[in-house]
């Protein structure tokens, strides 16, 4: 285990993230449990920090737009975002 790896867990209206972190990367993965669209503000994350870069590694049902991300009912995604 890395010890400058740091883990966090977010919950927003039902909307679950795990977001791991190292160096100026983060990795999130995310999954929707409504049965319906979920608009969740990135900014809203634990430990959020203003990223350059945002790169999906994984989607099944997630958009981004102006700083959001809406989650299709029952929708996961992952990406890498790099300060």
């Amino acid at each position: 285990m890395d010890p400058h790896v740091t883990f966090a867990t977010v919950v927003w209206q039902r909307a679950h993230f795990g977001m791991w972190r190292v160096g100026g990367k983060t990795l999130v993965v995310g999954v929707n449990l409504n049965p319906q669209v979920q608009e969740v503000p990135l900014s809203q994350l634990s430990g959020w920090k203003e990223y350059a870069k945002l790169e999906v590694v994984y989607n099944d049902g997630g958009s981004f737009e102006s700083g959001n991300l809406a989650l299709q009912d029952l929708g996961s995604v992952g990406f890498v975002l790099t300060e």
